[in-house]
């Protein structure tokens, strides 16, 4: 009897050990549950800690640069610099003997370029980088900076950028920075009008720039826009035509021969097909065109024409050349 009571109590005695091992294992899993949600708290925490010190950090400096922005801005009124260039080396040349603006220029790319490595994991400018796709804060910071600079800045800027070496040029990145921010986007040219994009031997209204830069560097710019709009207007007046190059036989001065392969090209108007207040554009556009497919130094002093003439579907420039 007294066994079987000793037996019963070890079985209970047992019973509850097990319990309270099970409770024991319970509490340390959910010890354990409870740290680790405690860690990820704070992980969370610090590293919400550190995007907060980082966002105060770069718009503490990108504050200071905005003043001293404005500021050497401000300072450019006081020596504005005017565009008389023929060319783009000329005023290329002209934009670098002015210290000031040089100054200006040299303040703005290293505010892109904040602007461009602080929003990336790249730690530098590069083709990654570049290839990007931009994301709101960059495009909202870039956006600040290109408000505030006026045309006549832009103009300057888009002579700076020029890069007649391409890639290898010292100045390729800041033109690939001005065109990931579109800054070209609103620069006037022309005033939007077709019949003002060119006038005697000077370019109108910043027109120049189209020497080195197309139709999609400039993005949704209005003015070219308006501008192509006018020519697509225009494409069904223009018939190109396309003549057999002759000259002297050698053999018979009075003689001409034609030349293999070889192509004049002129524009001619096809009548009744625009209205009257088109027709002295017309003439004017046709003549212009005539002159510049035939003539090689037109095509050396005014090659910015070969973007425009790209936008005539009736024949590109190519299309010219390759007759030619």
């Amino acid at each position: 009897m007294l066994f079987f009571i000793h037996y019963i109590n070890k079985i209970e005695s047992h019973t509850l050990s097990l319990e309270e091992l099970a409770l024991t294992r319970k509490e340390l899993s959910d010890s354990t549950l409870a740290q680790k949600l405690q860690a990820d708290t704070l992980k969370l925490q610090l590293e919400e800690t550190k995007e907060t010190a980082k966002k105060e950090r770069f718009d503490n400096t990108f504050n200071s640069l905005l003043e001293q922005h404005n500021s050497t801005l401000n300072m450019l009124e006081n020596g504005l610099l005017i565009q008389n260039g023929l060319t783009l080396k000329e005023e290329f040349d002209k934009l670098h003997e002015n210290a000031l603006y040089c100054r200006y220029f040299r303040l703005l790319y290293q505010i892109l370029k904040f602007i461009a490595i602080e929003h990336s994991p790249e730690n530098e400018l590069n083709s990654s980088l570049f290839n990007s796709r931009i994301e709101y804060k960059e495009k909202f910071y870039s956006n600040i900076i290109r408000s505030m600079i006026p045309d006549h800045v832009l103009y300057w800027l888009a002579i700076n950028c020029y890069c007649p070496k391409g890639e290898s040029d010292p100045y390729i990145f800041y033109r690939k920075l001005i065109l990931r921010y579109k800054f070209l986007e609103h620069l006037t040219l022309s005033n939007g009008k077709l019949d003002n994009i060119y006038d005697g031997f000077s370019y109108r209204k910043n027109c120049l720039i189209l020497l080195s830069y197309d139709k999609n560097d400039l993005g949704d710019n209005l003015h070219l826009t308006n501008i192509n709009n006018e020519l697509l207007m225009l494409e069904n007046s223009l018939k190109p035509k396309f003549t057999p190059k002759q000259e002297p036989d050698p053999k018979n001065q009075y003689n001409y021969k034609v030349v293999p392969n070889k192509y004049s090209v002129s524009f001619e108007i096809l009548p009744n097909v625009v209205d009257e207040s088109k027709l002295t554009l017309l003439s004017y556009w046709c003549g212009y065109l005539n002159r510049f497919v035939n003539n090689s130094n037109n095509k050396k002093y005014h090659g910015y024409m070969i973007n425009i003439v790209n936008t005539i579907s009736i024949t590109e420039y190519s299309e010219i050349y390759n007759k030619k």
